[in-house]
């Protein structure tokens, strides 16, 4: 692990841990993780008011899962099962693929401040085919598919900051510890979160693009 947690904060998660009984034991090593990764990183909000608010993300499930044994706590992944499920059902098969991913890429942005992407290009450029004129219809389809679908993500994560009555700030700082401050690991959890939505063959397809690197 990066840094020491100090002894105040280690008092403060003990004490958040006895009295929060929504977080389980097997938290404790994924909350520990996330604290030490946030102590490294810019932030504006004090450890006093972020760990409550950090324990409270944890012990929410349905926003991520981590891995928490001695094994693998080096190197959690992060899956925001609750926010991710379902996003562009109903759409056509390559366009509901190209939503998902606008869906991670708009995350991903909204995590590290970025500006939202408007679409994958290289993505498109792989999917797309026929004339002029079906080449532009298609690049719509897939544009109208992926802002449908960020939109989706972004408003299944505000809906959680409100439900759980903690700080945008607190959430986008977890998810850039759980993906070590890196833009490209956090992107790719998030790709990897929609396999289980996908048949054998879209899986294969879906997987042939995870060189496909964020914002790209």
């Amino acid at each position: 692990m990066g840094n020491v947690i100090s002894s105040s904060n280690k008092q403060l998660i003990q004490d958040i841990v006895s009295n929060n009984p929504n977080l389980r034991g097997d938290n404790l090593p994924a909350l520990n993780y996330i604290i030490d990764k946030i102590s490294s990183l810019d932030s504006a909000i004090g450890m006093a008011e972020l760990i409550p608010e950090v324990s409270v993300i944890i012990a929410d499930s349905t926003i991520l899962t981590m891995a928490t044994t001695a094994a693998s706590i080096g190197s959690i992944l992060l899956f925001p099962v609750g926010i991710m499920l379902n996003i562009a059902n109903g759409m056509e098969s390559a366009l509901r693929m190209y939503g998902m991913r606008g869906a991670a890429y708009t995350i991903t942005a909204w995590a590290y401040d970025d500006t939202r992407p408007i679409s994958s290009p290289t993505i498109l450029r792989y999917s797309t085919s026929g004339n002029v004129r079906a080449k532009a219809w298609d690049s719509q389809q897939r544009n109208k598919a992926w802002r449908s679908a960020g939109d989706g993500a972004l408003k299944g994560i505000n809906k959680k900051i409100q439900t759980l009555g903690i700080q945008k700030e607190s959430l986008q700082l977890v998810l850039r510890a759980a993906s070590d401050n890196n833009k490209q690991k956090l992107n790719l959890a998030l790709l990897k979160s929609f396999e289980d939505q996908l048949s054998s063959h879209q899986k294969r397809v879906w997987k042939s693009n995870y060189k496909v690197r964020y914002p790209l």
